[in-house]
């Protein structure tokens, strides 16, 4: 819940952060450190953060419009927002549901669109608690940084990589031995009744579940997951 309130309020946030940062700026001209270097070094790297994500969250609020979602009115009625709340979420799983389709089959749809639906999704993933379905088989939506695992295994490797082309991941790779897709792909719905109950774990101590996808290695003759 603290994150929704967190995405209707975010502009006066951001306001608070700039206050806090010239409050630092001041406390600094009290010690022998050249002003101009921290506004240039924190102000600077502040401004480039703040309008990426802002532009990200003006994305995810115009999605919301759509559905009805008035972030005028809530953020001027603070007890409309906590009941409203639930409605929130369920808005934003839509969206979530609506634009992992596009993830799906990036066959059908054109590049903008895709890579809207991939910003889209990377940004409520990361400001709220939600998941993927973890039906969705992701492919091309999670790539290795490096050819190189950072850890092998017996049954697996893991790798280092882009999820939804921001957010670094661990990407466990399993190699299947057979070269029959069908076969590969009866595999693959076994992972997901795993998957299923994975997403939905939730610890301090684990990284969150995306997904699970499949595709091709060493041709088209096999397979990994």
């Amino acid at each position: 819940m603290n994150e929704l309130i967190t995405l209707v309020l975010y502009q006066s946030i951001s306001e608070e952060i700039r206050i806090l940062f010239a409050d630092l700026d001041s406390c600094l001209k009290l010690f022998d450190y050249t002003a101009e270097v921290a506004q240039a070094q924190w102000l600077g790297e502040y401004d480039a953060v703040q309008r990426r994500e802002a532009s990200e969250l003006q994305r995810l609020r115009g999605e919301l419009e759509k559905m009805n979602i008035n972030f005028d009115v809530l953020r001027s009625n603070q007890g409309e927002l906590l009941e409203k709340t639930n409605l929130m979420v369920d808005a934003l799983q839509q969206v979530l549901n609506d634009k992992s389709l596009i993830l799906q089959d990036q066959s059908t749809t054109t590049v903008a669109t895709y890579v809207d639906a991939q910003q889209i999704v990377r940004t409520i993933l990361s400001v709220t608690k939600l998941q993927l379905p973890p039906k969705l088989l992701l492919g091309k939506q999670c790539n290795l940084d490096a050819p190189i695992p950072i850890k092998t295994g017996i049954t697996c490797d893991i790798y280092q990589a882009s999820f939804l082309g921001g957010e670094k991941v661990a990407k466990k790779v399993f190699r299947i031995g057979m070269s029959d897709k069908e076969y590969v792909e009866k595999y693959a719905t076994r992972f997901l009744r795993i998957a299923n109950l994975w997403s939905e774990f939730r610890s301090d101590y684990t990284l969150p579940f995306y997904g699970i996808g499949m595709e091709s290695f060493e041709g088209d003759n096999h397979f990994q997951l």
